[in-house]
């Protein structure tokens, strides 16, 4: 310190940022705000605690005429049971999931075996083979010789 120079005593306070007021337990980010403790400056400390964080309003006042606004707690209420209802759903999901490939692995072992092929297009059956030529001619006549054709 300079001589003749004043220290000015500089008091570090938690401030919520969401309302610009004191910090209470409960306010989910709060930061550190320095002020003139000798009240030389237009920013001076707040008097009262934050009123969107607020459970206590008796052990943390808030300022005279100013509701505690519990939104900020039904919020967190809401999305907690919103991931907790998320968490049921996609384990209801897998178990769904985990049933179905159950029952259709059942259901083919039901089945019965098939023989394995190489070809995967179906088999068709054989032709029919011709009959042999065992000498008769279509009369069934044997040894006739067919007739001469005359002109």
């Amino acid at each position: 310190t300079q001589p003749g120079s004043i220290t000015v005593p500089i008091q570090t306070v938690k401030i919520c940022p969401d309302s610009n007021l004191l910090a209470t337990p409960w306010c989910p980010a709060p930061i550190d705000k320095q002020y003139d403790s000798l009240g030389n400056s237009s920013d001076t400390i707040p008097e009262y605690y934050c009123n969107l964080h607020n459970l206590d309003a008796a052990q943390f006042p808030v300022p005279v005429g100013w509701n505690v606004d519990n939104t900020y707690f039904e919020q967190q209420e809401e999305q907690a049971r919103q991931a907790e209802q998320a968490e049921l759903d996609a384990a209801a999901e897998e178990a769904r999931k985990r049933e179905e490939e159950a029952a259709a692995a059942a259901e083919e072992a039901k089945k019965p075996d098939k023989p394995a092929t190489d070809d995967k297009k179906p088999t068709k059956p054989p032709k029919p083979t011709p009959p042999a030529d065992d000498g008769q001619n279509a009369s069934g006549d044997e040894g006739a010789e067919a007739p001469a054709s005359t002109g």
